[in-house]
């Protein structure tokens, strides 16, 4: 299991927003490698594990405002309701994404933080078994000038660069 900062798995949700770019960011081709536990919804996601077991649904962290066909209300939260969008894709090692079904949204928000957290109907085991990796948020904030690989599955790209503070 990998591990990366809260920071980083921000930094990865708000540098993969599509609606706001005319074409991809300027990056490098991500590998089959890279793309491992990246999902692709209405913008990037990835798997991570928050404190569930192997046998239990796994989880995709996002962005709030791609956990809903419809925005969510300024000062507003989403909690554990239906995902309704349709089926997600997650890249579990090879060139291209398997389709797999949300079950719903755990928690979503706009405020502050733009992040939302979707419960998919397989477990971990079964997604780390057939190759996809899962991540650990870390419980330490990154420091500045660490370095930072950023990986979107929905753009197949990858960002290198480094914190600049929290």
């Amino acid at each position: 299991m990998s591990r990366f900062s809260a920071i980083a798995a921000l930094s990865v949700l708000a540098s993969t927003i599509p609606s706001l770019f005319a074409s991809p960011p300027a990056g490098f081709p991500a590998t089959p490698e890279d793309l491992r536990g990246m999902a692709t919804l209405s913008c990037s996601g990835v798997l991570v594990r928050l404190g569930r077991g192997a046998d239990q649904p796994a989880v995709l962290l996002t962005n709030g405002h791609c956990a809903r066909t419809r925005m969510i209300d300024p000062d507003d939260a989403v909690v554990d309701v239906p995902y309704e969008r349709g089926k997600v894709s997650i890249y579990l090692g090879g060139d291209a994404p398997v389709e797999i079904a949300p079950t719903r949204i755990l928690y979503a928000t706009m405020t502050g933080t733009d992040i939302a957290l979707i419960e998919v109907r397989p477990t971990y085991r079964d997604l780390e078994a057939n190759g996809a990796r899962v991540y650990e948020i870390s419980d330490v904030d990154a420091k500045a000038d660490a370095s930072v690989q950023i990986v979107s599955g929905y753009w197949k790209e990858k960002q290198l660069c480094a914190v600049s503070h929290t």
